[in-house]
């Protein structure tokens, strides 16, 4: 279960705008926020989130991130566990390398190192406590990196490609390729 601090601040707003009307109803509302509370002490969640120094690599590159594991009630930083997991997955779904992190007060950071005998693509980086297996997958955190070969010439980085796989090698195409029917209608609003 998902839970927000705007919901809490939403509870309390709710909570003096029916102070006036009805006294069964500010009883009822104040119940629903202390079970809120009851249950967030009882049942903490965390999430990880991860702080990238880029947004692609290329082979041969080192990826550096510093860790941030967060209660999710609040936002504050976590004092819950001490070991944070991160590992780095081949679009395949194998995992390449998992690294065990020691959490101080919230944070803790590492690397990885891209070898040359990798193949160029897109990898993921997931990242979770033992205590974030308990929810779904959906807690964990996770982020994909498009991954280039490496430049023929030291500096000429104006064309990044991915060296397409052999055969064998190649991942499946499970999903049909979707259709866009008609055009695309695109909003932006101020309060995104």
């Amino acid at each position: 279960m998902k839970i927000h601090f705007p919901l809490l601040f939403f509870l309390n707003f709710l909570l003096i705008a029916l102070y006036a009307q009805d006294s069964t109803a500010i009883r009822k509302l104040n119940s629903y926020a202390s079970h809120f509370n009851i249950f967030a002490k009882d049942y903490p969640q965390e999430k990880a989130y991860l702080h990238f120094d880029n947004t692609s690599y290329y082979l041969g590159e080192t990826i550096w991130f510093k860790a941030y594991v967060v209660r999710a009630e609040r936002n504050a930083l976590s004092q819950l566990s001490k070991t944070l997991y991160v590992e780095l997955i081949t679009a395949e779904g194998d995992v390449l390398e998992t690294k065990k992190l020691k959490i101080d007060n919230g944070q803790c950071s590492g690397e990885f190192q891209l070898k040359d005998s990798l193949f160029s693509g897109f990898y993921e980086v997931r990242a979770y406590t033992r205590y974030m297996l308990n929810q779904e997958k959906e807690y964990l955190f996770s982020r994909v990196f498009p991954v280039y070969e490496k430049p023929k010439k030291t500096g000429d980085y104006s064309t990044p490609k991915i060296r397409e796989r052999y055969r064998s090698q190649r991942v499946p195409q499970f999903r049909k390729e979707y259709e866009q029917k008609g055009k695309l209608a695109l909003s932006f609003f101020p309060e995104g």
